[in-house]
């Protein structure tokens, strides 16, 4: 059974098996999960070890002035109304039944205070685990807008070279341009408007240099309206071309999208 460890701990199912007010069912299930993760077996310790704690924090001794009050109110049953068994009546210990009552009354007192003292525990966990979703949430966001204040950075950088693609006849209309920076040595391509791909079709980077053969690059299928591509020293110029899924050795000429001429 997957669960999520510190929400099956934060729901207080743990605490109301430490009282016993669970069905068998689910005191099977949590005998069971206890067995298998030791951060649960380590829970009900410590609810145990709490309940155990607050019951002899709130112990209370009652006064013999309520008592006295508590026995006085009581219902007297005597065997009949004779002095002699009057007097045996007062002068007797009083009823076992009374303590009883007491010891219900005290025991329904602390369950009350401990069921409420539960309830803000539980409640103080759930805001913790609340709390630690919310931090995780803006810890993303807050990586993403660093991440993003960088990338805007290195397109403004002004050592960057921006170069409009020269697209072929067949990609007549598409508005690409590569950002090429010889200082930091970094390619970043914007794809204003990108042809469209197939499912088993990738985008692939040439470099080209005078005298050599075209050099395959980068192999992607992104997009988005900037991609980080490769940097080649002394390259002269880069091209684009349509590929099956994963890329080619040698560029497929018929689907040349168009070139980039580094100056």
């Amino acid at each position: 059974m997957a669960i999520n460890i510190k929400e099956y701990i934060a729901s207080g199912i743990l605490e109301l098996y430490v009282l016993n007010q669970l069905s068998p069912e689910e005191i099977a299930e949590v005998e069971s999960l206890s067995t298998q993760h030791t951060e649960i077996a380590q829970e009900i310790h410590e609810i145990s070890l709490g309940l155990e704690k607050y019951g002899k924090l709130m112990a209370v001794t009652p006064s013999p002035k309520v008592e006295g009050e508590l026995f006085n109110n009581l219902p007297k049953r005597t065997p009949n109304n004779s002095p002699s068994a009057s007097a045996n009546q007062t002068n007797s210990t009083p009823p076992t039944k009374g303590f009883s009552i007491l010891n219900y009354i005290l025991a329904a007192i602390s369950i009350g205070s401990f069921l409420l003292y539960l309830n803000q525990t539980n409640t103080i966990k759930t805001s913790e685990v609340t709390k630690n979703r919310e931090m995780v949430a803006c810890d993303s966001i807050l990586k993403l807008q660093q991440n993003q204040y960088a990338f805007i950075q290195k397109i403004n950088d002004r050592s960057n070279q921006i170069i409009k693609l020269a697209a072929t006849e067949k990609y007549a209309g598409i508005d690409l341009y590569l950002h090429a920076n010889k200082v930091t040595k970094k390619n970043i391509l914007q794809m204003i408007k990108a042809p469209t791909l197939s499912q088993n079709q990738a985008f692939q980077l040439w470099a080209l240099k005078d005298g050599s053969a075209p050099q395959p690059m980068d192999v992607f299928t992104s997009q988005e309206n900037f991609v980080d591509i490769g940097f080649v020293d002394d390259v002269t110029t880069y091209a684009i071309t349509i590929e099956p899924a994963g890329g080619s050795q040698s560029p497929t000429m018929a689907n040349l999208i168009g070139t980039m001429t580094v100056e």
